[in-house]
């Protein structure tokens, strides 16, 4: 994945992806706590869905069920973590006629 940015370019690329937006991607692989999710709009930027933040029909998912890697998806954005540099997603259930 990416090297580690400074904390200025850090700050910089996290905010192009403010909470609450909408993102898409590609699955790069599972981990035991969720998948890896290459972004379309910054391929080096890491995003993450923890596997309780996937609730594609508003449930939990069993892992063996996850979409497999390549697949596209697209979720919410709930956080910036800066100490490991990773967007964190949610998927779900799209409300009040949203994707």
């Amino acid at each position: 994945m990416s090297a580690r940015w400074s904390e200025s370019e850090w700050a910089e690329r996290s905010a192009a992806f403010p909470l609450g937006s909408r993102v898409e991607g590609v699955v790069e692989h599972h981990a035991s706590f969720g998948m890896f999710v290459t972004l379309d709009a910054c391929p080096r930027v890491r995003a993450i869905v923890e596997a309780i933040a996937y609730l594609p029909e508003g449930v939990p998912v069993d892992p063996a069920a996850w979409p497999v890697p390549g697949s596209p998806i697209n979720g919410v954005v709930v956080a910036h973590t800066a100490h490991n540099q990773q967007i964190k997603l949610r998927v779900s259930p799209a409300r009040h006629g949203t994707a």
